[in-house]
């Protein structure tokens, strides 16, 4: 569990262990602030680095280097960058590793996110890489085109630790127009792919220090002042390998962060969000089930199930189209069935999605709990 800290106690703890590597040449008004985190990331800084500077614009952009106190070379790599390219190049050490306080690198983001000077806002962490010369370009430009939109993103290529060799994509897939509730659905948003106004980025409430991830929140934080874009080209790369904090987590794990962020969220957002969040929960949770149970974790697959339907259950307005794949998922995990279809007497009036969905996962539930599910084996 993420130890709890407040936005105020991680003001204090920042503002006493930065200091910040700046010459007077530096350009005064970017256009673009690229925020790059980094910690110990010897191996694969230096690529980062070369490919924001790459990167050709018809507008001024700074790279903001946020180094949380590595051990293993890392800051003397971008101490050098400095040097080299005083005019874009600043960095951001720390006195002590700020990642102790929260075990999840939050408070080293969160310095990168707040010390960013453009009018927009891209980030990058120190072992992934943008692909191209004109992500920038382009993606200034069709926030530039589009003033009712806030942030864009494009897709990235994963590779392992030898990046000629690619071994997928993400997103799979995604809409070009998108809004906080198909953020809500699950993130589609890669940190090394975001470029957002920075004026819209919001006080940060103090739930989000605690959470195991930060770049989904914050879209989702974002996505309630303007739409979001996407760019159907990979113009990064996300590098999978042994160290990464996110792509070594199960996907329970996963889960169970996203079920936790919904959980936050609930906390900062009225009614009507709430809501569409006691929809989304509902989803992750019956998603979490599956997970748990391909895991042998049959009392948590349990758990997650009865839990999914009866989020279900008190919704007010689910939606039949996104509830239906997954409960029939969970169905199938568990040697369960659901019908369906639609079953009337001849001349009665059509049942409502909505009631069938109630009945439906009223019918599931029932079979669930007199199934004895939890003494079957795997």
């Amino acid at each position: 569990m993420t130890p709890s800290l407040t936005a105020q106690r991680a003001d204090a703890l920042i503002a006493a262990a930065t200091d910040e590597i700046r010459a007077a040449s530096l350009c005064e008004a970017p256009v673009v602030s690229v925020g790059l985190v980094t910690y110990n990331q010897a191996s694969f800084i230096a690529k980062a680095v070369d490919s924001v500077l790459a990167q050709r614009t018809s507008f001024a952009v700074e790279i903001l280097i946020a180094d949380d106190h590595s051990t293993d070379g890392t800051t003397e790599i971008v101490l050098d960058y400095q040097r080299r390219f005083p005019e874009r190049v600043r960095v951001l050490l720390a006195r002590e590793n700020l990642g102790r306080h929260t075990g999840n690198g939050r408070l080293n983001f969160v310095r990168a996110l707040r010390s960013c000077r453009g009018e927009y806002t891209a980030l990058l962490e120190g072992d992934d890489f943008w692909v191209g010369e004109d992500k920038l370009e382009r993606q200034v430009g069709f926030l530039a085109r589009h003033p009712d939109f806030v942030l864009c993103g494009h897709a990235v290529t994963i590779v392992p630790d030898d990046p000629e060799t690619p071994i997928g994509r993400f997103p799979r897939a995604a809409k070009a127009e998108s809004t906080i509730d198909d953020l809500l659905a699950g993130n589609f948003i890669h940190t090394a792919s975001a470029l957002f106004r920075t004026a819209a980025v919001p006080e940060l409430p103090d739930w989000f220090y605690g959470l195991p991830m930060g770049d989904w929140p914050l879209w989702c934080l974002l996505a309630r002042s303007g739409k979001v874009g996407f760019l159907d080209e990979a113009m990064g790369a996300y590098r999978l390998h042994s160290g990464g904090v996110w792509s070594s987590r199960t996907e329970a794990a996963r889960l169970e962060a996203m079920i936790q962020t919904y959980e936050s969220l609930a906390l900062s957002w009225g009614q009507r969000d709430a809501e569409r969040l006691t929809v989304a929960q509902a989803v992750a949770h019956a998603r979490l089930a599956t997970a748990r149970r391909l895991e042998g974790d049959r009392a948590g697959a349990a758990s997650s199930l009865q839990t999914a339907l009866g989020l279900l259950m008190r919704a007010k307005d689910p939606d039949p189209s996104l509830v239906k794949p997954v409960l029939d998922a969970i169905a199938s995990a568990f040697d369960l069935s659901v019908a369906w279809s639609e079953r009337r007497q001849p001349g009665s009036p059509p049942r409502s999605p909505i009631r069938r969905l109630r009945q439906a996962a009223r019918r599931l539930r029932s079979r669930f709990a007199r199934s004895a599910l939890l003494g079957r084996s795997g």
